[in-house]
């Protein structure tokens, strides 16, 4: 397993194009419920397909990801949770940024209006030591709201940008 080392921010305007940016089309079905200690999902960004177990320790996250065939992938699609449909659109932007990486997700369906940025970085200590930028609204890291794993449960944005 990996160490999934992040911070995430809500993002309430961005300064510049996307235009000329990497760009990829998400979408993610989660398999574990709510209660579950673990969070498994399932993911296809383009036409490459991923099953993800995630599990939450004191600073960072325990990670395994495996790619997997379309065929695997519709399978898992469906399996259903006690919550039914638990997915999530999104359409994310790759912005390099000194030596870190800026995922920025523009997310759609019935969380259309959401954006965010997610930096994954390589030490904890990188993790304390980064300034947001002044585009960054506000820091959401420890706010288990805005992780994908409940926000596949919200049925719109209301409220997301007034914590």
């Amino acid at each position: 397993m990996g160490k999934e080392i992040e911070r995430k921010f809500l993002i309430k305007k961005i300064p510049f194009s996307l235009e000329n940016l990497k760009k990829f089309h998400i979408y993610q079905k989660y398999l574990s419920s709510e209660n579950d200690s673990l969070e498994l999902r399932i993911r296809a960004i383009d036409d490459l397909y991923f099953f993800t177990v995630k599990q939450s320790k004191d600073n960072y996250r325990e990670e395994f990801e495996k790619k997997i065939s379309e065929k695997e992938f519709q399978y898992l699609q469906t399996w259903q949770t006690k919550e039914q449909k638990r997915e999530i659109k999104k359409v994310r932007y790759h912005i390099p940024h000194e030596n870190l990486l800026i995922e920025l997700d523009i997310y759609k369906d019935n969380l259309a209006g959401l954006v965010t940025a997610e930096i994954e970085f390589p030490t904890i200590e990188e993790s304390k030591k980064f300034q947001p930028l002044p585009w960054f609204y506000q820091e959401i890291t420890k706010n288990k709201l805005y992780k994908n794993f409940y926000l596949s449960l919200k049925k719109s944005i209301e409220g997301l940008y007034d914590n």
